[in-house]
């Protein structure tokens, strides 16, 4: 199976692959997973966002990008792997905060 965009590899659901390279308007690179961790005591399906980087970094692609996953799969619980850049960091923090569940 050939995944190419992030809305397939979401619309295929836990299976093979359970991770790709996909596409997405503002990265020049968007590397994903099917993932499950313990959140608050209940084992949950995630997508990873295991590895990105925007083609213009500061420019509002994870916005768009977290915005368009809420938009079109509004259940789905985000895990970000690995923050390397101090401002994205905080970025991410005030982000996501917007669309918590809580």
């Amino acid at each position: 199976m050939c995944i190419s965009s992030l809305k397939q590899f979401i619309d295929k659901k836990p299976g093979y692959p359970a991770n790709a390279y996909v596409s997405f308007p503002g990265f020049e690179d968007l590397y994903v997973r099917h993932g499950f961790y313990n959140v608050d005591g209940n084992v949950e399906e995630t997508l990873d966002l295991a590895n990105i980087k925007a083609s213009c970094p500061g420019n509002g692609a994870f916005t768009n990008l977290v915005d368009w996953i809420f938009d079109h799969y509004p259940n789905t619980i985000i895990f970000v792997e690995n923050v390397m850049n101090p401002r994205f960091d905080d970025k991410l923090i005030r982000g996501m905060a917007t669309h918590a569940k809580h």
